[in-house]
């Protein structure tokens, strides 16, 4: 994947969870981010942002975009999540060419294994998630919120796999043996009831992005996904981080990047 450097000078960067196409989250939280983090001018943003092709998806990048403009944040680089319209991505020629795809004048969705530097620091972008819900979702037709291609192929694993170290990683989907987000999941617990099926591919996706995440071995790993804020430092000093969704303490965050000191939003 060609390195591709937003702005190299950055001192700091925004991370945040998902947002759900909430008009009004962004509206308060792209100011609160710009004040947290003075000079920063990137959020990373880790999917369920929920891009696709309707009026309301259009109007939350017109949102966003014109919050980005109105608070010196030149870019959102969105790690993609499940609830995505892979089908609009797959549509763009940058997306076949691996490359990131603009969606809005400060808004680019980059592909499954891309590799960036800001600040000196080297990040690696790997999106995706199975949903545990798709019992609920369409697949086809004009309403449709499903896409087969949420997972991204064994094949991408494995080639991101092979790409190198990074020091900071982005997922949607969770890992498996860090933060307590997951802990209930692992144990085999189901409080959603959700169907035997869909456990089954959250554990597949959840087991990929692990391997991916062990072979990468970043020390910062942040994701979405699971709705929860939480955080965990493993043995070998590697740290993951689950950012909570829209609406909830816990979505955004600042990375300072010299020092690699994280402070919760």
């Amino acid at each position: 994947m060609t390195a591709w450097v937003p702005d190299a000078a950055d001192p700091r960067v925004v991370v945040a969870g998902d947002w759900h196409s909430n008009i009004i989250w962004a509206m308060k939280v792209i100011p609160r981010a710009a004040q947290m983090a003075p000079g920063a001018k990137t959020i990373l943003q880790l999917g369920d942002f929920n891009i696709g092709r309707g009026r309301v998806a259009k109007a939350f990048v017109n949102m966003v975009d014109a919050r980005c403009r109105g608070n010196g944040i030149e870019q959102v680089l969105i790690t993609p999540g499940n609830h995505e319209d892979y089908g609009r991505l797959r549509s763009t020629p940058a997306w076949v060419r691996r490359e990131p795809v603009r969606i809005g004048q400060h808004i680019w969705v980059l592909p499954h294994g891309y590799r960036f530097v800001i600040g000196g620091r080297t990040f690696m972008s790997f999106g995706g998630a199975a949903s545990v819900d798709r019992h609920r979702r369409n697949a086809h037709g004009k309403n449709r919120d499903w896409w087969p291609d949420e997972v991204a192929r064994k094949e991408a694993y494995a080639e991101a796999a092979l790409s190198g170290p990074a020091d900071i990683m982005l997922t949607h989907e969770a890992v498996n043996g860090a933060t307590e987000a997951t802990a209930g999941i692992e144990e085999g617990r189901n409080p959603g009831r959700w169907p035997a099926d869909r456990l089954w591919a959250s554990a597949i996706s959840r087991s990929r992005t692990t391997d991916l995440w062990n072979a990468i071995h970043p020390g910062i790993l942040f994701h979405g996904h699971i709705h929860s804020r939480a955080e965990a430092t493993l043995e070998d000093g590697r740290r993951v981080y689950s950012m909570a969704p829209d609406e909830r303490p816990g979505n955004i965050g600042v990375l300072e990047l010299e020092t690699l000191h994280w402070r919760w939003g």
